[in-house]
């Protein structure tokens, strides 16, 4: 909605050729006042999203959980390494019905991230991730945790 305002506040400046300040507040005004009352209209139902405000705050807390969701995997992966756990590779499907389009590619990115995980495919109409994974103990507990990532830290902030 910020972007749709400040686009149209640029146009309405180059196009009546002055800038000063009342010209800014006036077209600021208008495009705010445009783009709330037909939102539904031209803006995707995708393209909706939490406040700015929000999610800006959430994104420290977002960027730890990426931060130890690296060192958990980094972990993991040397602990098969060690050989102190057994070696079990697999394909885990996923599904985030909820996902937006940004939220599925900042989900597939950032469990990549992480050592043992590797996106293979995304399956967008179905809103599925296919992963290849290593060192999980069941695929079911492992949907559940990455379900649980998504939920609590990404959702805020990458819907």
């Amino acid at each position: 909605m910020a972007l749709a305002s400040l686009l149209l506040v640029i146009t309405y400046v180059l196009v009546v050729g002055s800038f000063t300040a009342w010209d800014f507040a006036f077209a600021a005004i208008v495009s705010v006042a445009l783009v709330a009352s037909t939102r539904a209209l031209v803006l995707p139902a995708e393209a909706r999203e939490p406040p700015l405000i929000g999610r800006v705050l959430r994104f420290p807390s977002f960027a730890a959980a990426v931060v130890g969701s690296v060192a958990t995997g980094a972990f993991r992966v040397l602990r098969l390494v060690a050989g102190s756990d057994a070696f079990r590779p697999g394909v885990l499907v996923l599904r985030l019905p909820d996902a937006t389009r940004t939220g599925l590619v900042v989900f597939g990115l950032v469990q990549t991230l992480a050592p043992g995980s590797v996106l293979l495919d995304v399956r967008e109409p179905q809103r599925e991730l296919v992963f290849y994974v290593v060192g999980h103990t069941t695929p079911d507990r492992l949907r559940a945790e990455f379900l649980r990532f998504y939920r609590r830290w990404q959702r805020p902030v990458f819907p």
